[in-house]
């Protein structure tokens, strides 16, 4: 592609690249290294040419705003917020409809919003600031930073690395449902639960997206940094930056005045939902900003590190952090979109012969993404507060990224308006699209005999009930409703409040007997096997047998513990002096009576036998180990 030879909406930097990289050729001979050098080793362009770059990108921009008013419009999102950075200056920072639609209160550039997946490149510049320091190295053994880690082979274990999880390539799959919506869930704990998820490909052949080894990333932080994930972050990235709005705190999120309120569509309406609970997944998707924040994050990432003078991360460590590490084969290539990879934490790929990265994210209620074009150094970030696929945020992105960088392509391509057309196409299809049609099947056994509770020791609990002459399944507190649809095989209803497993198909399997002892679900199908979850009997956190299971003596840091009933209770003895009632919540989890913020939780083998109590308190847990009865 002749790049040259395209018009363009200002001047092109490709003559420049050229020089860079001679230049830093001839650095690394001599060993001196430019302070002021690009991460995408490109030369930062003069003041004087700065402003005339951003002058014209600022005119390029001029419609825009009414563009995005009639999107807005016509796809029923209720803002949009958008930043761009060209040559280190803010030339657009705005906010479009409202951030809420029931009381029309107007976006701006300081809305906030949740960002989602668009928040992993922040871990991994966090990352990067302890590999500055001398804290981590990249290639280091992960269970050398963290001992308890475990995943589902020896082999595994021992060779991942912090380059093998920021860039997706440990070979673990998503496994999503194993957290999703289960905000009590700690990092800590999620490390009991890998050992028993497979991998869907060996270590390092293959591109696998896995937010769960993101979690897993933010828990090594913590080891390392002796500080909360959370805490590292604002203090190592958000407050060097200057993103003084920002923060990883839903309850602070709906707190403040200034936010956008989450929506979804039901039945073709606009409609408001919830945010999201996220606590465990902070580091793959955690992070709230606004467009005014976000606008110093496009900064520092073109500049080499640097922001208002000021280096906030080693250049040489950016520069890693930008680098491709594994090829995403799964991509298509066309004219527009070159080959994909995956950098520490970026999408790296090339649009219409001009590199960039990018992140983007989606979480319930809203869609967010993040572009870098370094060799143009030029930044773009779109933030929605609307369930939509995520790459409507991409398809807003590159729009803008056309009238920059190829204004004839703006003007031909209408890349708005075909969004726009193709999602009113998919709201006049689905007007016609009739209820959910499954087979006039009669299960062969009374719905009584599937209920009961089950159990997978990666993915934990699950609890079949019989509800209005249909199978109820509950995960992590999400309710779906099955129907049968072949002997023993059901099928997940649409129409639920979290669809998780809509159209899911639920296989129930019998003993030697003909009793039903476990069942499967299709929950991670990158790994290529159901998930099954052996059937246990019916055992309430209140009763005798409970109490007996868990009764017994735990040891932590040289300290010993005794769990013992009492009554018709439970007593948690941390002293002979210090006694404690352990009142029951859920997931084998028991708060302290009298003492606020502790909790503690039984956790369970394949076996069904307790192996562990655990501690919390706050984001901390402490794990004691059982002695005996």
């Amino acid at each position: 592609m002749n790049i040259q030879k395209r018009k363009t909406a200002f001047l092109p930097t490709l003559y420049p690249q050229v020089v860079a990289q001679a230049l830093l050729l001839a650095c690394a001979i001599s060993g001196w290294v430019p302070q002021a050098q690009a991460a995408s080793s490109q030369i930062a362009p003069t003041k004087a040419a700065s402003s005339v770059r951003a002058e014209q990108a600022r005119n390029a921009l001029a419609n825009l705003g009414p563009e995005i008013e009639t999107l807005v419009k016509e796809m029923q999102i209720p803002s949009i917020a958008i930043g761009v950075v060209v040559d280190d200056e803010v030339v657009l920072a705005q906010g479009y409809g409202f951030r809420d639609a029931a009381k029309q209160l107007k976006a701006d550039s300081q809305t906030l919003y949740p960002i989602a997946s668009s928040t992993k490149p922040f871990t991994a510049f966090a990352a990067g600031t302890l590999v500055d320091v001398g804290k981590l190295d990249w290639d280091g053994p992960v269970q050398g930073y963290l001992p308890q880690f475990r995943l589902y082979s020896p082999e595994l274990t021992n060779r991942v690395t912090m380059r093998d999880i920021l860039s997706h390539r440990t070979g673990i799959p998503r496994h999503d449902l194993v957290h999703a919506n289960y905000p009590e869930m700690t990092r800590s704990e999620l490390l009991s639960r890998l050992p028993y998820l497979k991998p869907a490909h060996p270590l390092r052949e293959r591109w696998e997206y896995s937010n769960l080894m993101y979690a897993v990333a933010g828990h090594v932080l913590e080891q390392l940094s002796g500080n909360s994930f959370e805490a590292l972050v604002k203090e190592q990235v958000l407050q060097p930056l200057g993103m003084k709005a920002s923060h990883m705190s839903i309850p602070k999120l709906k707190q403040q005045s200034n936010r956008a309120l989450p929506y979804d569509e039901q039945d073709g309406k606009l409609s408001p939902t919830d945010y999201y609970p996220m606590q465990l997944g902070q580091p793959a998707g955690g992070l709230v900003s606004n467009v005014e924040d976000m606008t110093r994050w496009l900064r520092v990432n073109l500049s080499g590190g640097k922001l208002d003078g000021k280096q906030i991360i080693n250049p040489t460590t950016l520069s890693e952090l930008h680098k491709p590490q594994v090829l995403i084969s799964q991509w298509p290539i066309d004219a527009d979109y070159g080959t994909a990879s995956y950098t520490l934490g970026w999408f790296h790929q090339a649009y219409k012969g001009h590199q960039v990265l990018f992140h983007s994210g989606r979480i319930e209620g809203f869609a967010s993404n993040v572009s870098l074009y370094p060799y143009d150094n030029t930044g773009i970030v779109v933030m929605i507060n609307k369930y939509l696929s995520s790459s409507v945020a991409e398809q807003i992105s590159q729009h803008i990224a056309d009238k920059l960088l190829f204004a004839e392509d703006a003007e031909k391509d209408q890349r708005l308006s075909r969004l726009a057309a193709g999602y009113k196409r998919r709201q006049a299809a689905l007007q016609g699209v009739s209820a959910q049609v499954l087979p006039d099947f009669n299960p062969v056994r009374p719905l009584g005999e599937y209920a009961g509770r089950y159990f997978h020791p990666g993915y934990g609990e699950l609890k079949v009930s019989v509800q209005q002459d249909r199978l109820q399944l509950r995960l992590n507190e999400v309710d779906t409703a099955f129907a049968p649809s072949n002997v023993d095989l059901f099928t997940g209803l649409t129409g639920a409040a979290k669809p998780y497993l809509a159209q899911v198909k639920l296989q129930f399997h019998g003993d030697s007997e003909g009793r039903v002892s476990a069942l499967s679900l299709d929950l991670e199908p990158a790994s290529g096997e159901r998930v099954l979850f052996q059937r246990r009997d019916e055992l309430q956190m209140e009763s005798d047998e409970y109490a007996t299971r868990v009764s017994g003596r735990y040891q932590a840091q040289g300290r010993e513990f005794v769990v013992s009933r009492q009554g018709k209770g439970l007593v948690l003895s941390l002293s002979d002096s210090q006694h404690f009632e352990l009142e029951a919540d859920k997931n084998h989890r028991f708060s302290l009576k009298g003492l606020q913020q502790v909790a503690v939780q039984f956790v369970f083998d394949a076996k069904g036998e307790v192996g562990t109590m655990k501690f919390f308190q706050g984001p901390r847990s402490i794990e004691a180990i059982r002695k005996g009865e």
